[in-house]
């Protein structure tokens, strides 16, 4: 019985990046603005990048010190 959760493309977008070196992933967000966030070492980035050419890649980095409002308005 299929969830709902994800679809035939963000599958085959998880199966593509687990093939090119992708430790795992999750699925992220909810509609249409999700994250497809996928952990791998560093140097299988290059490859999950390529095996994954229309999604936009954003790199990001974890904060030691958690949490932290950086922008106030």
């Amino acid at each position: 019985m299929a969830s709902g959760i994800t679809s035939e493309q963000i599958n085959a977008w998880y199966d593509s990046a687990m093939a090119a070196g992708a430790l795992g992933g999750k699925l992220l967000g909810a509609g249409g603005g999700g994250f497809l966030l996928f952990y791998a070492p560093a140097e299988k980035h290059t490859a999950i990048a390529a095996a994954l050419p229309t999604l936009r890649r954003i790199p990001f980095r974890l904060e030691p010190r958690g949490s932290r409002i950086i922008f106030v308005t």
